[in-house]
C-alpha cells in the first residue's frame, strides 16, 4: 500500500520520486542492495557502464598477466607478446573459442614441453580442436605434447593428428576426450615400436586402443591393459616363450638399431600361432 501511494496520480512527479526513494532508503537499511534495483535510471546506466569499464580492465590486466606468464615459460621463443596477444585475439574471432582459453592451452602445452615456438603454431590447431570436440584445453595440450615428444609429430602435423583421433573417435569405440587423457601413457610404451612416429604412428596406435576398447569395460581399462601388452614384449620371459613360436619381436632398423617391429605385426604373428587357440 505504501509504494502504491508513492507512486500513483496525480502526485507530481519529482514527489512520488521522492516519497518512493524515502522508502526505498527504508527497505535498504534492512533489505541490503535493494535501494541499488529503485536508481535513477540515468544513475543506473552510469554505474552500470562503470562496472562494465572496471570488468573490462580487469579482465585486460588479467589476460595481460597470462601473456607475461608464456612469455616467462617460454623462454621468449614465442617472440614479441604483441604479436602473440594479436595471434590470440584473430584466432579467437576466426574460432569463436575465448581468448583466455587459447592462451590457458598454450601456456599448458609451454608447460610441458618448454616449445614455445610449437605452441604458437600449433595455437589454431588446438583451438579448431576444442571447437570441434569440446575437449578441455589441459586434455588437448596433454595430448598435443604426447604426440610431440613421444611420436615426433612436428606443429604441421599438428592438425592432420588430431583429425585422426577425432575420426577414431567417432567411427570406433573410445570417444575423442578419453583418448586424449590417455594418449600420454599409451605414447610412452608405443615408441619402443617400429613404425611408430609420425601421423601414420598415431593412426597404428589408435587402431590398436580401438580394437583393444571392445574386449574392456572401460577406455581407461582397454588403456592399462594395452600398456601392459606393448610392455610385456620387453620381458625376457615372453621374449623366451615367443621365440618357441618362432614369433620375432625385434627387427634391425636402417641405422643399425634394434628395436621391437611393428606392434600390429607382432600381435598378427601371435595369432597365427597355436597361442591364439590358447
Amino acid at each position: 500500500d505504501a509504494w502504491k501511494k508513492a507512486l500513483t496520480p496525480p502526485m507530481p512527479a519529482m514527489a512520488k520520486w521522492g516519497k518512493a526513494q524515502g522508502l526505498v532508503n527504508a527497505l535498504g537499511k534492512n533489505v541490503g542492495s535493494m535501494g541499488g534495483l529503485m536508481m535513477n535510471p540515468i544513475t543506473a546506466g552510469v554505474a552500470a557502464g562503470g562496472y562494465l569499464i572496471q570488468r573490462n580492465m580487469r579482465d585486460a590486466m588479467a589476460f595481460d598477466e597470462q601473456l607475461t606468464n608464456l612469455d616467462i615459460g617460454s623462454r621468449g621463443a614465442m617472440g614479441s607478446m604483441e604479436a602473440v596477444r594479436a595471434k590470440v585475439l584473430e584466432v579467437s574471432k576466426a574460432t569463436g573459442v575465448a581468448k583466455e582459453e587459447i592462451l590457458a592451452g598454450s601456456q599448458a602445452f609451454v608447460a610441458l614441453t618448454g616449445d614455445g615456438k610449437a605452441a604458437s603454431e600449433s595455437m589454431a590447431t588446438f583451438a579448431k580442436v576444442q571447437r570441434a570436440t569440446g575437449a578441455s584445453t589441459a586434455d588437448i595440450s596433454a595430448t598435443a605434447a604426447a604426440l610431440t615428444q613421444q611420436l615426433g609429430i612436428m606443429p604441421e602435423q599438428m592438425e592432420k593428428s588430431f583429425s585422426i583421433l577425432a575420426r577414431g573417435g567417432k567411427e570406433g569405440s573410445v570417444e575423442f576426450s578419453d583418448m586424449a587423457g590417455l594418449m600420454s601413457t599409451l605414447a610412452a610404451q608405443f615408441k619402443q615400436f617400429s613404425g611408430s612416429t609420425g601421423p601414420e604412428g598415431l593412426a597404428r596406435l589408435g587402431a590398436a586402443f580401438q580394437i583393444t576398447r571392445q574386449n574392456f569395460g572401460s577406455a581407461a581399462e582397454a588403456s592399462t591393459g594395452l600398456e601392459r601388452l606393448m610392455e610385456s614384449f620387453t620381458m625376457s620371459r615372453t621374449i623366451k616363450e615367443l621365440g618357441k613360436f618362432k614369433v620375432e619381436l625385434f627387427e634391425i632398423g636402417e641405422n643399425g638399431e634394434t628395436r621391437l617391429r611393428p606392434l600390429l605385426e607382432i600381435v598378427d604373428d601371435i595369432g597365427k600361432t597355436d597361442l591364439a587357440r590358447d
